[in-house]
């Protein structure tokens, strides 16, 4: 894990995984001691969460976000469950200038695909429909800094 940089360019532009990671299990469910069927809560992550594996320049000096800005900045994670949702929020450049960051998400070692993120903060599903188990999620930002 790379440790916070003291620049002040890297902060002015970052998208920020912001608060948390959201890890849904909202298609499996379980059964209670009484034999009904019980939906699983989902699990969140805050991005200090030890089992979230981060490669390049992050800044991690808020628990609760993740900025990073950097092209092939990425992150990995494992979850049990059936979908996975992240809250990212994307945010304009100092001046002002608006302009989206692209991702790339890759589940289970499937090809990556492309996300477009929009500006602000918004909860994005980036897999669903999944078996019940065990998967890797790895997130990968495709944009130059300078986008955000």
């Amino acid at each position: 894990m790379t440790r916070p940089s003291n620049r002040p360019a890297f902060s002015r532009f970052c998208a920020r995984l912001a608060f948390a990671l959201l890890l849904c299990a909202c298609n499996e469910s379980r059964s209670s001691l009484d034999g009904s069927t019980v939906k699983n809560e989902p699990t969140r992550f805050a991005p200090s969460d030890d089992r979230i594996r981060y490669v390049g320049r992050f800044d991690l000096r808020d628990p609760d976000i993740a900025r990073f800005a950097w092209p092939a900045t990425s992150f990995e994670l494992r979850f049990e469950g059936t979908s996975l949702t992240l809250d990212l929020e994307d945010t304009a450049l100092p001046d002002g200038t608006v302009e989206n960051d692209w991702l790339a998400i890759a589940i289970d070692g499937r090809t990556p695909t492309r996300l477009e993120l929009s500006q602000g903060r918004k909860t994005y599903e980036i897999a669903h429909g999944l078996e019940s188990g065990m998967h890797q999620a790895i997130v990968s930002k495709r944009t130059e800094a300078e986008v955000g």
